[in-house]
């Protein structure tokens, strides 16, 4: 089985490679859906998720016809301008590959499935009339200003779950809305994380089987959900998010791309530290069988120590890809009702769909 090194002894490695400054708009995006706020007070983030301009798919009823597998000849995505913020960054999890298969086990060697670590404590689980917020914090006296005193941090008022969490770049935004629990497979991992987010409770875990015992007011799921690649095991990943969201709460899912809007490229990207240490990747993801649920993404690492040698680093990444159909039947099979959410964004690429998924009260 693969272990990916780069989730195991590179992971120290990962805030050079993915700045945490590179995840604040999308971070921004998905805590006003994970919140269900119309929008998050804080000066330039508030109009990127104003629920004016979200552009809501509708739901595809049970039985309706499935959109159109891909169409090699013709990708969606064909003329969009790879970004340094592309798809194919690294992704942020050690999410686990199938039990017994030679996908990516990212970092630690993998658990059996039905042994990822489970919490032990019995939480109590979270209220389920807590009020979800309608405004968020920027700076104190940001907020202040402009909402006055009633202004309440979201972290009175919600739980979040985040699986599959990796280095913890996501949460250093999102704990700012939101009282966090993070969870990932790979151990070196979450130390990076714990370094960034002392003040947030971490776990290891396999987001297919891991329960901890306590339910959420939401679920966030970001790329590590792409370390799926089989319809079974995306619904397993679905059923965890499922049992740990508290009724009338709801989860969001944000795959780089669905089979409908993926198409073939190249990346680069990487940054410097104050000691002289440095990292560059490339990437370069491409779908070997368009008939099947997987693509390919070759990572080349240049990684300069502070002494200035530098160590070269290949790896190979199986990622799931779905069409977008699977995604909302798989998503109303396991108990939520779904919808597709155009990502609203300034970045340089194509939007990304958020699925979010409600479980009725």
């Amino acid at each position: 089985m693969t272990e990916h090194r780069f989730y195991g002894d590179l992971a120290p490695w990962w805030p050079l490679l993915s700045p945490v400054d590179e995840y604040a708009e999308e971070a921004a995006f998905a805590a006003a859906l994970l919140s269900g706020a119309a929008t998050l007070p804080g000066g330039a983030i508030s109009p990127l998720v104003d629920a004016t301009r979200l552009s809501r798919e509708a739901t595809t009823p049970a039985g309706e016809t499935a959109a159109p597998a891909r169409d090699a000849a013709a990708p969606a995505r064909e003329t969009a301008a790879p970004a340094r913020e592309t798809s194919r960054r690294p992704a942020g999890d050690a999410a686990a590959p199938a039990c017994g298969t030679a996908t990516p086990a990212c970092g630690t060697a993998t658990p059996a499935c039905g042994t990822a670590t489970p919490a032990g404590d019995a939480a109590t689980p979270a209220s389920e009339d807590a009020a979800l917020p309608d405004e968020a914090a920027a700076p104190p006296g940001d907020v202040a200003a402009q909402a006055g005193d009633t202004t309440r941090r979201a972290r009175d008022a919600v739980t979040l779950l985040e699986l599959g969490s990796g280095g913890g770049h996501n949460a250093v935004h999102l704990k700012k809305w939101f009282s966090m629990t993070l969870v990932d497979l790979s151990a070196a991992m979450l130390a990076v994380s714990e370094r960034l987010n002392p003040e947030v409770e971490h776990r290891q875990g396999d987001m297919r089987d891991v329960r901890l015992g306590r339910v959420f007011d939401a679920v966030f799921v970001h790329d590590a959900i792409e370390y799926m690649v089989t319809e079974g095991d995306l619904r397993r990943a679905m059923v965890t998010a499922f049992v740990h969201t508290r009724p009338g709460g709801r989860a969001v899912f944000v795959p780089d791309a669905t089979a409908e809007t993926f198409v073939p490229e190249t990346d680069h990207g990487g940054s410097d530290a104050p000691d002289g240490r440095g990292a560059r990747y490339l990437s370069w993801s491409y779908d070997p069988d368009p008939g099947d649920t997987t693509t390919v993404t070759d990572y080349a690492f240049l990684l300069r120590d502070a002494d200035g040698r530098v160590t070269v680093a290949h790896e190979t990444h199986e990622t799931g890809l779905f069409p977008r159909d699977t995604w909302l039947r798989l998503l109303r099979e396991t108990g939520f009702r779904p919808e597709a959410v155009t990502e609203q964004t300034t970045e340089d690429r194509t939007p990304r769909t958020f699925f979010v998924a409600h479980r009725p009260g």
